[in-house]
C-alpha cells in the first residue's frame, strides 16, 4: 500500500510540473501575443496621426514640394510640432517598440527631407541642443540607408512589427 502513497505522490508532483511548464510556456507566448498587438496599435496610431494631423501633412507637403515662400511661413509652433512627432518616433525607436527599419520605411523619408531643408531648419538649429533626438534620428535613418539596411533596398529585411 506505501508503494502505491509513493508511486500517486510521484506522478503527482510530475503532473504538476507539467502543468506548470504548460502554463509558463503558455503564458510566455500569449505575452508575445499581446505584446505585439499593443506594438500594432501603437504603429498604427502614429500612422493615423502623420497622415490625419493637419499640420504635420501641411508641412511635410510644402517640404516635399520644396516651396520655400511656404517654408519660411511656417510658424515655430508648427515646426516643433512636426520635429517632435520624429523626435517620438525616435524614442520609440530607441525603446525598441518599433523596429530602425520600420521607422525608416515610414517616417525616415519625411525627416531627413525636413533635416535637408536650410529654410525650414534654420530656425531650428540655433537651438540644436533642444532637439538632438530628431537629429540622431536624422543620423540612423541616414546610416541604415548607407548600409543597405532599410526594407527598401535589403530583401532580407521584412516589413513587420
Amino acid at each position: 500500500m506505501e508503494d502505491y502513497i509513493v508511486y500517486f505522490r510521484e506522478i503527482s508532483v510530475i503532473v504538476a510540473s507539467l502543468v506548470g511548464i504548460f502554463s509558463f510556456i503558455k503564458g510566455y507566448f500569449e505575452y508575445r501575443s499581446f505584446n505585439r498587438l499593443k506594438r500594432v496599435e501603437f504603429y498604427m496610431s502614429l500612422r493615423h496621426k502623420f497622415k490625419e494631423n493637419d499640420t504635420i501633412q501641411k508641412i511635410s507637403e510644402i517640404i516635399e514640394n520644396n516651396d520655400e515662400e511656404k517654408i519660411e511661413n511656417i510658424s515655430s509652433i508648427d515646426k516643433y510640432t512636426y520635429l517632435g512627432f520624429f523626435e517620438d518616433i525616435a524614442l520609440l525607436v530607441n525603446s525598441k517598440l518599433i523596429k530602425p527599419e520600420i521607422a525608416h520605411y515610414m517616417f525616415g523619408y519625411y525627416a531627413i527631407k525636413c533635416s535637408k531643408n536650410t529654410i525650414f531648419m534654420k530656425e531650428i538649429e540655433d537651438k540644436s541642443m533642444y532637439w538632438i533626438e530628431f537629429y540622431r534620428f536624422v543620423k540612423k535613418m541616414n546610416d541604415l540607408e548607407k548600409r543597405n539596411m532599410t526594407i527598401i533596398k535589403n530583401e532580407k529585411k521584412k516589413f513587420k512589427i
